[in-house]
C-alpha cells in the first residue's frame, strides 16, 4: 500500500522496497508507530534516538501482519 496524504500517492519507502517492512504491512500506521515513537523519545527525552531503536522498531514491524 502507499501512504495518501492530501491525496497524493507516494511510493512505499525504501525500507518497504528492500523488504525491512513486509509488503503487505500497512505503512500509514507503521509510520505513525515509528514518528510517535521518536516525538515520545524527543520530548521527554526519557532515551537516545539511535540504531538500536530503529531496528527495534523495524523488528516490531517485520511481525505485523
Amino acid at each position: 500500500m502507499s501512504i495518501t496524504p492530501g491525496g497524493t500517492a507516494f511510493p512505499r519507502t525504501a525500507a518497504a522496497s528492500r523488504s525491512a517492512v513486509p509488503a503487505d504491512v500497512d505503512l500509514e500506521p507503521a509510520v505513525d508507530l515509528e514518528f510517535g515513537t521518536m516525538s515520545y523519545r524527543l520530548l521527554n527525552r526519557h532515551a537516545e534516538l539511535d540504531d538500536t531503536l530503529a531496528g527495534e522498531i523495524a523488528g516490531l514491524l517485520a511481525r505485523i501482519r
